[in-house]
């Protein structure tokens, strides 16, 4: 048995802080600082993050620390080290020195740094705060995506609400989202009209207009929010369904035929739709054919007028799932999928633009894989079989599958939906933090995103995007914030070309299972390039494995401490071994301890896993 130590908490490494002028940055082997101890956590450090939720190569990064001392005393000779880490291996640290800082007193501190010049590279930026007896008191952490296409490492936001608003409700609205590194919004529902999307024309584009639910949208609005998202490193995608008009497509002039309709039935007359709530723009959507041509090019032409009057960078395409067998109005019948594929690769070729098709409870998706599209998108439904923590598993292992692993995935997952229900906008409930947290860890730790904060900082709980009958609390909030920057900071194990391995995992003294079921710890594992990560979701106590948690009704998992786990990776040489959690000191990496063996059931490299509240991740560098 080979043997081979690291430690888990590190010594305290010196830090200082007081002005840029008086700080040191070099490049070093500095071990990760010592955890800061429970009671002193959030003395001094109050915020740290980046002025943008991406960066081209070469482009400095602008890092703000806000300072508020809550410690009670007063700080003398503080010192601080931002230590900046890619995958655990520290690339550069910078030290502030002689930091004084009065009982209650508040400061910020700003400071440039420039990344490697590597492309598609996410950092962790990890701030530690010592006293002047050299113990650490506080810690922060934010996060740097240095990626030259935003698709790659997709973080889809949205904004709903496009109201005449001051620029500084805009700014602020985009710069809390760029906070949880959101780097693309959805514009929804931000059109006049489905089948002509632009109120007015490229020369000369309406002020205002009533979007489909009646609400007044301004021009000016969306033109402020596109400048915001680029200033902060987002793409503005501009929604639209894919084949939706008006009921009075026929008489408004669009130019829109019934010949170009999908119908239920043979006969030209019963054209497929769906009914919208009363008071709407419209009573119902018809629907049309998207394999026609002549829709089509009446689709696209609209859609580039679109472009031409607001500087969107792509066309975030929907549809409403599987309907059945439909029929032209000809009286032929048709699998309305089969047209998504060419008009996707249209709409990309003609309009130069980013495409994204929600695949609706996947329907579609082996068709529209290897479409124009940047990436996968793909609406959970249960209805469509999506019900269980291991069923998201499965989409994104098939999602990875269809495009070996070339293209990212994004689910759009309603949480707390029936319980959304029970309130109102004007009268909203909270988001239940433990469903929250078991659905974010499943789909961040099978290499996932999700589609679900917008707006001034709003969660969704509804396909109805605007609907604000639930809200995050504080303390959702926080850990919703740990766990984007985590996103960020391993996203190059997490979400970079990974696979699904089958491996045999064992848990001394827990209950282990591959498929999610409550009760059990679930673990499996992902590997592409020289790294291997086993991911451990903790379903402890969980009674139900159920992601949407749609009554709000889940608690949280049972904390599991000191696990001595068993990887049986197939005898592969190990380089070095770190975990890191959302759940523990913001992300922070650290060191893990392994050894190497054979029993019955083979080569295993074993390790123990301090703590597992809701989900720990091991990474394994391969020789």
């Amino acid at each position: 048995m080979r043997r081979r130590f690291a430690p888990w908490a590190a010594a305290g490494v010196g830090l200082g802080l007081l002005l840029c002028a008086a700080c040191e940055s070099r490049p070093g082997n500095e071990a990760v600082p010592a955890p800061v101890a429970a009671a002193a956590k959030r003395s001094v450090l109050a915020e740290l993050y980046a002025d943008k939720s991406r960066y081209d190569p070469g482009e400095p990064v602008r890092l703000t620390l806000q300072l508020d001392n809550a410690s009670g005393e007063r700080l003398e000779d503080g010192r601080l080290l931002v230590q900046y880490r890619h995958l655990g291996r520290l690339v550069e640290s910078k030290t502030f020195k002689k930091l004084k800082l009065d009982s209650g007193e508040a400061r910020t501190l700003s400071w440039e740094w420039k990344p490697p010049q590597d492309d598609f590279a996410g950092y962790s930026v990890e701030a530690w705060m010592e006293n002047k007896d050299g113990r650490t008191i506080d810690h922060r952490n934010a996060a740097v995506d240095v990626s030259s296409d935003w698709t790659r490492f997709p973080r889809y936001g949205y904004l709903s609400r496009f109201p005449k608003q001051d620029g500084k409700t805009t700014e602020s609205n985009v710069e809390s989202l760029s906070r949880y590194q959101i780097n693309a919004l959805q514009f929804y529902d931000w059109q006049f009209k489905h089948h002509a999307p632009l109120a007015g024309t490229p020369e000369n584009p309406a002020a205002e207009w009533t979007d489909i639910g009646n609400r007044v949208t301004s021009g000016d609005t969306i033109r402020a929010y596109i400048d915001a998202a680029h200033k902060r490193g987002m793409a503005a995608m501009n929604y639209n369904l894919l084949y939706g008009a008006y009921d009075d497509y026929e008489t408004d002039g669009s130019g829109v035929k019934k010949e170009w309709g999908l119908y239920a039935a043979p006969g030209g007359e019963s054209q497929d739709s769906i009914p919208l709530p009363d008071g709407w723009a419209t009573p119902k959507l018809d629907l049309f054919d998207p394999g026609n041509p002549d829709w089509q090019k009446h689709l696209l032409e609209r859609e580039r007028d679109a472009f031409a009057a607001y500087p969107f960078d792509g066309w975030h395409v929907d549809q409403l799932g599987f309907r059945g067998m439909m029929y032209t109005y000809e009286g032929k019948e048709i699998e309305p999928s089969a047209g998504f594929a060419p008009f996707l690769n249209r709409a990309r070729s003609e309009l130069g633009k980013t495409i994204v098709f929600n695949n609706v409870g996947t329907y579609g998706v082996s068709g529209t894989a290897d479409a124009g599209t940047a990436f996968l998108y793909e609406e959970m439904w249960e209805n469509s079989g999506q019900t269980t923590y291991n069923d998201l598993k499965k989409v994104l292992d098939e999602a990875a599958g269809l495009t070996e692993g070339k293209k990212a995935t994004v689910l759009a997952a309603y949480m707390n939906y029936n319980y959304g229900n029970s309130f109102t906008d004007d009268n909203p409930g909270e988001f239940n933090e433990p469903g929250v947290l078991l659905t974010e860890a499943t789909i961040f730790a099978n290499g996932g995103s999700h589609i679900e904060l917008g707006d001034d900082l709003r969660m969704l709980s509804n396909e109805y995007f605007p609907n604000r009958h639930l809200r995050m609390s504080d303390s959702l909030k926080s850990k919703l914030l740990s766990y984007y920057r985590f996103l960020v900071a391993y996203q190059n194990v997490l979400r970079d070309g990974q696979m699904p391995v089958d491996r045999k995992i064992a848990v001394e003294g827990a209950e282990v299972s591959a498929d999610g079921r409550p009760g059990t710890v679930w673990a499996f594992s992902r590997a592409g390039g020289k790294f291997e990560t086993l991911q451990l979701i903790n379903l402890t106590g969980v009674q139900s494995d159920q992601w949407r948690d749609a009554d709000a009704s889940a608690k949280e998992p049972e904390t599991r401490r000191d696990l001595a786990v068993k990887l049986y990776a197939g005898g592969k040489k190990i380089k070095r071994a770190f975990l890191a959690s959302p759940d523990l000191e913001e992300g922070t990496g650290r060191p893990l301890a392994y050894e190497t063996g054979r029993d019955s059931n083979g080569d295993y490299v074993a390790f123990a896993v301090p703590e597992l509240r809701y989900w720990d991740m091991v990474a394994l560098e391969y020789e």
